[in-house]
């Protein structure tokens, strides 16, 4: 009986010790929206700090935080299926195991300084064997960039 307990104890802790969050929703506002797509974008071409709870600014939930985050969430937006990987649908810890951390869900404000303007265009989503989608996304700002990565 107690090598059971310390079994489950093992494997579910992580699950009972993390902050509940929303996959995608980096503002904490209740919707994965443009603003969200604007957040990621905003740490990924700065020098800012991590996010508080990175589990939900990992939109395809691969562990890292790259430009493939916000293209998952404009990827659902243009397609109009909103799905992610769980959690998504209400607030949960997250199920797969990873570097990435949620210490806390503090509500977030994109593009916190003045001079900084995120813009998407027509979403075009072609069906078929291999579906394809393309979307304009523009990123204009009057400050230095302090990073980019496509990793």
């Amino acid at each position: 009986m107690l090598s059971f307990f310390l079994i489950f104890a093992v494997y579910t802790w992580p699950l009972l010790s993390q902050v509940p969050f929303v996959r995608g929703d980096t503002n904490n506002d209740g919707s994965v929206d443009v603003v969200d797509v604007g957040n990621i974008f905003a740490y990924l071409f700065s020098t800012g700090e991590s996010p508080p709870c990175q589990d939900a600014w990992d939109a395809n939930d691969d562990g890292l935080l790259n430009i493939a985050d916000p293209i998952t969430i404009l990827g659902s937006y243009c397609s109009g299926s909103r799905a992610f990987c769980e959690p998504w649908e209400a607030p949960g810890a997250d199920p797969t195991q990873d570097d990435l951390s949620c210490e806390a869900v503090p509500s977030y404000k994109a593009f916190p300084e003045e001079g900084i303007t995120l813009g998407v265009g027509d979403c075009l989503i072609a069906g078929g064997e291999e579906s394809k989608g393309k979307a304009s996304l523009w990123i204009t700002t009057d400050k230095p960039v302090g990073g980019f990565s496509l990793r």
